[in-house]
Protein backbone atom coordinates (compact mmCIF):
# COMPACT_ATOMS: atom_id res chain seq x y z
CA UNK A 1 0.00 0.00 0.00
CA UNK A 2 2.71 2.38 1.28
CA UNK A 3 4.80 1.37 -2.31
CA UNK A 4 1.35 2.48 -4.17
CA UNK A 5 1.50 6.04 -2.24
CA UNK A 6 5.14 6.57 -3.13
CA UNK A 7 4.49 5.66 -6.45
CA UNK A 8 1.42 8.12 -6.74
CA UNK A 9 3.95 10.93 -5.28
CA UNK A 10 6.71 10.32 -7.75
CA UNK A 11 4.11 10.52 -10.71
CA UNK A 12 2.68 14.07 -8.87
CA UNK A 13 6.18 15.27 -9.04
CA UNK A 14 6.88 14.56 -12.39
CA UNK A 15 4.52 17.37 -13.03
CA UNK A 16 5.72 20.72 -14.11
CA UNK A 17 2.93 23.37 -12.26
CA UNK A 18 3.82 22.65 -8.72
CA UNK A 19 0.42 25.08 -7.59
CA UNK A 20 -1.34 22.52 -8.93
CA UNK A 21 -0.81 19.39 -7.09
CA UNK A 22 0.86 20.94 -4.01
CA UNK A 23 -2.76 19.67 -2.64
CA UNK A 24 -2.42 15.91 -4.07
CA UNK A 25 1.29 15.60 -2.65
CA UNK A 26 0.49 16.25 0.75
CA UNK A 27 -2.82 14.29 0.62
CA UNK A 28 -0.80 11.51 -0.16
CA UNK A 29 2.30 12.03 2.09
CA UNK A 30 -0.52 12.48 5.28
CA UNK A 31 -1.75 8.67 3.76
CA UNK A 32 2.13 7.35 4.18
CA UNK A 33 2.32 8.80 7.26
CA UNK A 34 -0.76 7.30 8.54
CA UNK A 35 0.03 4.23 7.38
CA UNK A 36 3.74 3.92 8.95
CA UNK A 37 2.28 5.13 12.26
CA UNK A 38 0.09 1.65 12.11
CA UNK A 39 3.34 -0.05 10.76
CA UNK A 40 5.15 1.42 14.23
CA UNK A 41 2.05 0.27 16.43
CA UNK A 42 1.58 -3.24 14.75
CA UNK A 43 5.47 -3.89 15.47
CA UNK A 44 5.12 -2.33 19.00
CA UNK A 45 2.64 -4.78 19.79
CA UNK A 46 4.48 -7.71 18.55
CA UNK A 47 7.85 -6.64 19.79
CA UNK A 48 5.53 -6.52 23.32
CA UNK A 49 4.29 -10.24 23.57
CA UNK A 50 7.74 -11.57 21.77
CA UNK A 51 10.43 -13.01 24.20
CA UNK A 52 13.22 -10.88 25.27
CA UNK A 53 15.70 -9.87 27.40
CA UNK A 54 14.19 -7.57 30.53
CA UNK A 55 16.54 -4.76 29.30
CA UNK A 56 15.55 -5.40 26.14
CA UNK A 57 14.28 -1.54 23.98
CA UNK A 58 11.94 -1.33 21.47
CA UNK A 59 13.54 -0.66 18.19
CA UNK A 60 11.31 0.10 14.89
CA UNK A 61 12.38 -1.35 11.78
CA UNK A 62 11.99 0.46 8.88
CA UNK A 63 10.98 -0.24 5.85
CA UNK A 64 12.97 0.64 2.01
CA UNK A 65 9.91 2.80 1.14
CA UNK A 66 10.70 4.96 4.00
CA UNK A 67 14.10 5.93 2.81
CA UNK A 68 12.61 6.91 -0.49
CA UNK A 69 9.32 8.69 1.19
CA UNK A 70 11.95 10.66 2.73
CA UNK A 71 13.86 11.68 -0.52
CA UNK A 72 10.38 12.46 -1.88
CA UNK A 73 9.66 14.74 0.93
CA UNK A 74 13.22 16.23 0.60
CA UNK A 75 12.71 17.11 -3.28
CA UNK A 76 9.25 18.50 -2.66
CA UNK A 77 10.37 20.95 -0.23
CA UNK A 78 13.16 22.49 -2.22
CA UNK A 79 10.53 22.60 -4.87
CA UNK A 80 8.08 24.65 -2.78
CA UNK A 81 10.56 26.64 -1.37
CA UNK A 82 11.62 27.67 -5.10
CA UNK A 83 7.69 28.07 -5.86
CA UNK A 84 7.30 30.04 -3.00
CA UNK A 85 10.27 32.50 -3.77
CA UNK A 86 9.17 32.73 -7.57
CA UNK A 87 5.43 33.82 -6.14
CA UNK A 88 6.74 36.21 -4.10
CA UNK A 89 8.51 37.66 -7.07
CA UNK A 90 5.96 37.81 -9.05
CA UNK A 91 3.71 39.34 -6.38
CA UNK A 92 6.17 42.13 -5.57
CA UNK A 93 6.42 42.50 -9.38
CA UNK A 94 2.57 42.51 -9.74
CA UNK A 95 2.13 45.11 -6.40
CA UNK A 96 4.88 48.16 -8.13
CA UNK A 97 2.49 47.59 -11.42
CA UNK A 98 -0.79 48.19 -9.49
CA UNK A 99 1.01 51.06 -7.65
CA UNK A 100 2.06 52.62 -11.12
CA UNK A 101 -1.35 52.60 -11.78
CA UNK A 102 -2.97 54.00 -8.75
CA UNK A 103 -0.67 57.07 -9.19
CA UNK A 104 -1.57 56.97 -12.93
CA UNK A 105 -5.40 57.49 -12.14
CA UNK A 106 -4.69 59.57 -9.36
CA UNK A 107 -2.98 62.02 -11.51
CA UNK A 108 -5.77 61.84 -14.14
CA UNK A 109 -8.44 62.84 -11.76
CA UNK A 110 -6.32 65.40 -10.80
CA UNK A 111 -4.81 67.49 -13.61
CA UNK A 112 -6.96 65.46 -16.44
CA UNK A 113 -9.95 68.29 -17.88
CA UNK A 114 -10.19 66.51 -21.01
CA UNK A 115 -13.23 63.91 -20.04
CA UNK A 116 -12.71 62.22 -23.18
CA UNK A 117 -9.00 61.64 -22.36
CA UNK A 118 -9.93 61.39 -18.38
CA UNK A 119 -11.92 58.15 -19.78
CA UNK A 120 -9.46 56.41 -21.35
CA UNK A 121 -6.74 56.63 -18.57
CA UNK A 122 -9.79 55.11 -17.10
CA UNK A 123 -10.58 52.56 -18.73
CA UNK A 124 -7.01 51.56 -19.66
CA UNK A 125 -6.60 51.13 -16.13
CA UNK A 126 -9.20 49.22 -15.40
CA UNK A 127 -8.55 46.55 -17.92
CA UNK A 128 -5.06 46.42 -17.04
CA UNK A 129 -5.92 46.44 -13.55
CA UNK A 130 -8.16 43.32 -13.81
CA UNK A 131 -5.06 41.36 -16.06
CA UNK A 132 -2.18 41.80 -13.09
CA UNK A 133 -1.93 38.95 -10.94
CA UNK A 134 -1.91 39.02 -6.94
CA UNK A 135 -0.05 41.09 -4.59
CA UNK A 136 1.38 39.88 -1.08
CA UNK A 137 -1.06 39.38 0.74
CA UNK A 138 -0.21 41.83 3.41
CA UNK A 139 -0.87 44.50 0.79
CA UNK A 140 -4.11 43.25 -1.07
CA UNK A 141 -6.40 45.09 1.12
CA UNK A 142 -4.33 48.49 0.72
CA UNK A 143 -3.82 48.43 -3.05
CA UNK A 144 -7.71 47.62 -3.70
CA UNK A 145 -8.70 50.07 -1.28
CA UNK A 146 -7.30 52.64 -2.63
CA UNK A 147 -8.07 51.32 -6.03
CA UNK A 148 -11.62 51.40 -5.55
CA UNK A 149 -11.56 54.89 -3.40
CA UNK A 150 -9.47 56.46 -6.33
CA UNK A 151 -12.51 55.33 -8.84
CA UNK A 152 -15.42 56.76 -6.49
CA UNK A 153 -13.52 59.88 -6.81
CA UNK A 154 -12.95 59.64 -10.96
CA UNK A 155 -16.91 59.00 -11.32
CA UNK A 156 -17.81 61.74 -8.49
CA UNK A 157 -15.78 64.53 -10.14
CA UNK A 158 -16.97 63.58 -13.73
CA UNK A 159 -20.43 63.61 -12.72
CA UNK A 160 -19.23 67.40 -11.18
CA UNK A 161 -18.04 67.89 -14.48
CA UNK A 162 -21.17 67.08 -16.34
CA UNK A 163 -23.11 69.19 -13.23
CA UNK A 164 -20.64 72.27 -14.28
CA UNK A 165 -20.94 71.67 -17.82
CA UNK A 166 -24.45 71.72 -18.36
CA UNK A 167 -24.89 74.66 -16.45
CA UNK A 168 -22.13 76.27 -18.73
CA UNK A 169 -24.16 74.96 -21.86
CA UNK A 170 -27.25 76.53 -20.48
CA UNK A 171 -25.66 80.17 -19.30
CA UNK A 172 -24.00 80.35 -22.94
CA UNK A 173 -27.99 79.64 -24.21
CA UNK A 174 -29.04 82.39 -22.09
CA UNK A 175 -26.42 84.67 -23.54
CA UNK A 176 -26.32 83.83 -27.61
CA UNK A 177 -30.24 84.63 -27.22
CA UNK A 178 -29.60 87.82 -25.80
CA UNK A 179 -27.41 88.26 -28.63
CA UNK A 180 -30.21 87.34 -30.92
CA UNK A 181 -32.66 89.99 -29.77
CA UNK A 182 -29.77 92.23 -29.82
CA UNK A 183 -29.29 91.36 -33.47
CA UNK A 184 -33.00 91.70 -34.50
CA UNK A 185 -33.13 95.00 -33.02
CA UNK A 186 -30.11 96.40 -34.95
CA UNK A 187 -32.97 96.83 -37.56
CA UNK A 188 -34.35 99.24 -35.77
CA UNK A 189 -31.12 101.52 -36.32
CA UNK A 190 -31.19 103.99 -38.90
CA UNK A 191 -27.36 104.71 -39.66
CA UNK A 192 -25.86 102.28 -41.47
CA UNK A 193 -22.21 102.52 -40.08
CA UNK A 194 -23.75 102.76 -36.89
CA UNK A 195 -25.48 99.08 -38.02
CA UNK A 196 -22.43 97.38 -38.65
CA UNK A 197 -20.41 98.89 -35.71
CA UNK A 198 -22.63 96.86 -33.50
CA UNK A 199 -23.17 94.10 -35.69
CA UNK A 200 -19.67 93.75 -35.71
CA UNK A 201 -19.57 94.46 -31.63
CA UNK A 202 -22.54 91.37 -31.22
CA UNK A 203 -20.87 88.69 -33.68
CA UNK A 204 -17.26 89.32 -31.72
CA UNK A 205 -19.65 88.65 -28.27
CA UNK A 206 -21.36 85.75 -30.15
CA UNK A 207 -17.85 84.02 -30.78
CA UNK A 208 -16.83 84.82 -27.40
CA UNK A 209 -19.86 82.57 -26.14
CA UNK A 210 -18.53 79.27 -25.64
CA UNK A 211 -20.99 76.33 -26.74
CA UNK A 212 -24.29 76.01 -25.72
Amino acid sequence: MRSEILTRIQALLLQDDLEAIRQDVRSAMDEFRALTTDEVRQQREAWATSEKEPDAVFEYEASPEEQAFEELITTFKEREKLWRKQVAESQKANLEKKLAMLEQLRQTIQEEENIGAAFAVFNGVRVEWDAVGDVPGDQFKIVHDQYYRLRDEFFYNINIYKELKEHDLKVNLKKKEALLADAKALESIEGIREREKQARAIQKQWLDVGPS
